[in-house]
């Protein structure tokens, strides 16, 4: 099973609805789909709760039970995991970085955005090679980055 974490200490950055998006688009393409919830807003459960579709399984957990959530998701078979954490919580934060196979930190190219991931970069600073990549970059016929941490800038033009 693959692990990804989505995660920002911005509010508002679109972390939740990155992590139900990959989880739909991975159902479309018949993957076993766990959201793992951390957020105590519980927005992506609060989503789950609406739709119609037993499918993507999503649970609401406090961070102190993601390796136990993570093993169950496994156990039942999901392909792919994907936390959706919650703002200002740096614990859960480095918990879902060190669970994850590959963490995502959406924000904008814009200073205050980039200000507020430099403290994302520390958090998933757990070992291994961040891939930093700009989304405006990559419209404008863009390139991606590769850098041991976050510098707090996406870009040399950004």
């Amino acid at each position: 099973m693959k692990v990804v974490a989505i995660l920002s200490q911005k509010g508002g950055t679109g972390k939740t609805t990155v992590s139900l998006h990959l989880a739909v688009a991975a159902e479309r393409r018949a993957k076993s789909v766990a959201v793992i919830d951390l957020d105590p807003q519980a927005s992506s459960a609060g989503w789950k709760d609406s739709r119609a579709s037993d499918t993507p399984v999503v649970v609401s957990i406090p961070h102190t039970r993601l390796a136990q959530a993570l093993q169950t998701a496994e156990e039942a078979g999901a392909d792919l995991a994907l936390i959706d954490t919650a703002p200002h919580s740096e614990a859960a934060a480095v918990a879902a970085a060190k669970a994850a196979d590959l963490v995502l930190i959406p924000c904008r190219p814009g200073i205050l955005d980039l200000r507020g991931n430099r403290q994302d970069g520390r958090a998933g600073d757990v070992g291994g090679e961040a891939r930093l990549y700009c989304a405006q970059c990559h419209a404008a016929g863009g390139h991606q980055h590769y850098r041991r941490r976050a510098s707090g800038r996406c870009c040399s033009r950004h």
